[in-house]
């Protein structure tokens, strides 16, 4: 089970700060942009890529899934380490 902020998530920036958002609108996370060493085209990047999150994990614990059941696991032709590496570190788990 995720602990995390349900998604989906959205980005946004005004007067130099950068908001990701949850469904309701609560803030996930939030910072300004003019406290950072960050461009701001680097800010904005961060703050999609941070709101993508979500919807990154379930697209990635899907293929994970799908590519044990096709034989992607001990010896299968498909090498998933970096996959479940990478829902590891997101999860925690």
């Amino acid at each position: 089970m995720n602990k995390h902020t349900p998604g989906p998530w959205n980005a946004t920036t005004q007067n130099g700060v950068h908001w990701v958002d949850d469904p309701k609108g609560n803030p996930v996370v939030h910072w300004a942009g003019f406290d950072s060493s960050f461009s701001r085209e680097q800010n904005e990047a961060n703050a999609r890529l941070i709101a993508s999150a979500p919807d990154l994990l379930a697209a990635l614990e899907s293929l994970v899934s799908r590519c044990y059941h096709f034989g992607g696991s001990k010896g299968g032709k498909m090498d998933i380490s970096q996959a479940r590496a990478a829902i590891k570190k997101a999860t925690g788990a």
